[in-house]
């Protein structure tokens, strides 16, 4: 029978069933709510709503990291953003009931953020931000029939095929999980760490619209950066993004091009390489191989990859862990064909790579990368 832990007063443990109160509050209460918020949070940011607040916020204090929440009207979101206020009277009825906000006691009239919500759902620079995640989540629900056919057919969707907007929210996720692998990275590569910090030269494969990319160059302001992808309309935007009137100049440049391809013309160029969240998404397995061998062949000696890909175990293997969004991003990618690896499945694909054996799963708490050295 499953079982539930409880913790009492003399804090020994102690086992109990689970009742069908306890799966009605998970699956009748809990899940209607996470339902709700992703709704609301997923309308709001379409509308705007988010970043108003997170504009009011950071005119008011230049420093973000010490605002606790921000205050405001009904009627100022509604004038503010050319809203309807019946619609928007509903919209916060549910966010209130989903935690966003709360009803502020010391301004009558007035609701703000929640404890800590301000930083996970309206400060886009904060490392606890999950506004990418929940709206990522948020756009897949549009694509339910498309979910539900591959599963009567088997066929797949191509990235390409995806509308703009929705591939550039995954690119946001990917960043997410993108910036706090480069905190991993700061502490536990530190003489790469350093060499950044003095200059050095850093590519990205698959750098997509250039939004993790972007927070590479913001953490290392003399190192230079290169990215490249397949995808036309990302490298589109993200050399609009890192375009010679922007604040990067030259030190970040892109081009639409494979890995193999660029290689013949880059070999030993590079002292970081990125692969975030995109192996996964090559179909073939040999196609997979050659890019981590065209990334092998453009690191200079000592040089390493740093490759964010999920490890996802078998469904009849328990990973002794809680491996939430590892399964969700495969849920979330399942309609592309996606293939994720489990931990000895990544290991053997290196192992069948000019890398060999030089990997090493890099971890700290829920964020790792894998470190692949050219030796």
């Amino acid at each position: 029978m499953t079982e539930r832990l409880k913790y009492p007063a003399n804090a020994r443990v102690t086992m109990e069933p689970l009742t069908i109160k306890d799966q009605f509050k998970k699956f009748g209460i809990k899940a209607l709510l996470g339902f709700q918020t992703v709704m609301v949070f997923g309308i709001g940011r379409k509308l705007g709503i988010f970043d108003y607040l997170y504009t009011k916020a950071t005119k008011q204090c230049s420093e973000p990291e010490s605002i606790a929440d921000v205050s405001f009207s009904p009627g100022e979101i509604a004038s503010g953003l050319g809203l309807d206020p019946y619609y928007i009277d509903g919209w916060l009825h549910m966010a209130i009931e989903c935690g966003i906000f709360e009803r502020d006691a010391q301004a009558p009239g007035m609701l703000k953020t929640a404890p800590h919500l301000f930083h996970l759902l309206v400060n886009r620079d904060h490392p606890f931000y999950i506004g990418n995640n929940l709206a990522g989540f948020y756009m897949v629900c549009g694509y339910q029939d498309n979910l539900v056919n591959g599963f009567k057919t088997g066929q797949f969707g191509k990235w390409d095929d995806l509308p703009r907007d929705l591939r550039l929210e995954a690119n946001k996720m990917s960043a997410s999980l993108g910036r706090r692998v480069i905190d991993v990275f700061e502490k536990h590569c530190r003489e790469q760490h350093k060499v950044l910090r003095k200059g050095g030269r850093v590519l990205e494969i698959g750098c997509g619209f250039g939004v993790n990319l972007e927070n590479w160059a913001g953490k290392y302001v003399n190192a230079r950066f290169d990215g490249i992808d397949i995808d036309h309309d990302s490298i589109v935007a993200a050399g609009e993004r890192f375009g010679a009137r922007s604040k990067w100049g030259d030190r970040v440049a892109v081009a639409e091009m494979d890995a193999p391809s660029f290689a013949k013309n880059h070999r030993d160029s590079y002292d970081i390489i990125i692969v975030n969240q995109v192996l996964h998404e090559i179909p073939r397995e040999s196609e997979r191989r050659a890019v981590l061998d065209a990334a092998h062949s453009m690191l200079k000696a000592g040089g390493i990859a740093v490759v964010g890909e999920e490890v996802v175990p078998s469904i009849l293997e328990n990973p002794g862990k809680n491996v939430l969004f590892e399964v969700m991003h495969k849920w979330f990618e399942v309609i592309l064909g996606s293939r994720f690896y489990s931990d000895a499945g990544f290991r053997a694909l290196v192992d069948s790579t000019t890398f060999g054996s030089q990997k090493e799963l890099v971890q700290e708490g829920g964020v790792y990368f894998w470190k692949l050295v050219r030796r």
